[in-house]
């Protein structure tokens, strides 16, 4: 690096991100038009705000395992709230999911639960630490 030049940076989503999931689940679920809709019991209000203030997509998978040669349907992902703008997803390839199927949103340690709010009176989503002590000596947790 030259002399005399000094760089700043605040990588706050690139290290924290990481650091944290969220778990949500089918709440209720139509088929509106074309699209299956499944209403998730969080939003963009709660654990999904950092969509609303840096237009972030969070990576989010179903937790239980599917046939990947099945069949996919283009589905909307909506918030609890009934609020036109509390949609995580507005099309996203998905197999068919029921009441209480769980997804996993990845990337969710950065300038999320900071700005959630209680937005018709839905709890922001309850945050649970779990810590491994890892061992060098025998590389395990």
């Amino acid at each position: 690096m030259p002399e005399g030049i000094e760089i700043f940076a605040e990588p706050g989503r690139f290290i924290a991100a990481p650091s944290m999931i969220e778990v949500i689940s089918v709440a209720g679920k139509a088929r509106r038009g074309a699209k299956m809709w499944y209403y998730m019991d969080d939003g963009v209000y709660g654990g999904f705000r950092g969509q609303v203030f840096d237009h972030a997509i969070y990576p989010l998978a179903p937790l239980k395992s599917f046939d990947a040669s099945g069949e996919f349907f283009s589905s909307v992902l909506a918030g609890p709230t009934c609020d036109s703008i509390d949609v995580i997803s507005e099309d996203i390839e998905l197999p068919e999911m029921e009441n209480g199927d769980i997804l996993i949103g990845k990337q969710m340690g950065a300038y999320t639960i900071a700005s959630a709010t209680e937005f018709n009176y839905y709890p922001k989503p309850k945050v649970i630490v779990v810590e491994d002590i890892f061992d060098p000596e025998t590389e395990a947790f």
